[in-house]
């Protein structure tokens, strides 16, 4: 298992299953891309483009739980969440070599509505 820790990533699907929000989300990331890709010379830039599920398209996003701590190097280790890493088994597997930067954090947020809140 310690020869996977360079490859162990939190993974999101998200599908809008045709809604026209999740369309125009789907076409601002696209404009993003376009926008952030006209700054690097060609194929500096790593292609996107939205996934799909049959004919449903999706976005998709990972990151890596861990990055190779290289000698000399000045990334700050930061501590797994708990509600990430309730066990400790994440944090035990990363060693000396490995760390868990900012970089590597995903934060979980929750959309609450009150009681008066209207349905979008």
């Amino acid at each position: 298992m310690r020869r996977a820790r360079k490859y162990i990533r939190q993974y999101v699907r998200l599908r809008g299953v045709d809604t026209p929000q999740f369309e125009q989300a789907i076409h601002s990331l696209e404009a993003a891309f376009l926008k952030f890709c006209n700054q690097f010379s060609d194929g500096k830039m790593e292609e996107w483009k939205p996934s799909s599920i049959g004919m449903v398209p999706s976005i998709e996003a990972d990151t890596r739980y861990f990055t190779k701590a290289t000698p000399g190097s000045t990334l700050t280790d930061i501590p797994f969440s708990e509600n990430v890493d309730p066990q400790g088994v994440l944090a035990g597997m990363k060693g000396e070599d490995f760390v868990h930067t900012a970089d590597n954090e995903v934060v979980y947020l929750e959309r609450i509505l009150n009681e008066k809140a209207e349905e979008m």
